[in-house]
């Protein structure tokens, strides 16, 4: 097990948790899950207009509490889906609230077509500081190739994967 590494992601249609859990079945690290405090709408195309609007007002909408010690963790993997283009607002909520700078962060995003987009270039506005490594990018959690290509991207930018025999 690997303590000093976090995943940190949002989930809304289940394909960003599935990529997390690969992520974490590799690593050891340790899940955080980015829950909002007002749950979007289960609708897509009513999920679509909320997130539009939230990109559109740059906002940060509450998530439910956690608890975490950021200094503990040298490696962040950072994952969400794909809204209009770029990272869910969750994601944003959490890096206006916690610095990281100093450490590895690791993108991943899980898409439905439209493929990355701004993605990790919007993602980099937002991590000055930080040793941002490729990005995994997967249309929906992967398909039948993806805990390969999960593993596969985890050792070529995580090496103490490799350390772990997975």
């Amino acid at each position: 097990m690997n303590n000093n590494t976090l995943i940190v992601y949002y989930s809304w249609s289940e394909d960003t948790d599935l990529v997390a859990r690969q992520i974490q079945s590799v690593t050891g690290g340790t899940l955080l899950r980015l829950i909002p405090q007002l749950p979007y709408p289960t609708d897509y195309y009513k999920c679509v207009e909320q997130a539009k609007l939230e990109l559109k007002e740059k906002a940060t909408p509450a998530l439910q509490p956690f608890s975490l010690d950021l200094q503990q963790y040298d490696t962040v993997f950072l994952g969400s889906p794909i809204w209009c283009g770029t990272f869910a607002s969750a994601i944003r909520t959490f890096l206006s609230e916690y610095d990281l700078s100093g450490k590895t962060v690791l993108p991943f995003c899980c898409h439905g077509g439209g493929g990355q987009r701004n993605f990790t270039n919007d993602l980099r506005g937002l991590l000055d500081g930080s040793n941002i490594k490729e990005t995994l990018v997967l249309f929906g959690s992967g398909g039948s190739s993806g805990k390969k290509e999960i593993s596969s991207w985890v050792r070529r930018n995580f090496p103490i994967a490799e350390k772990t025999g997975k």
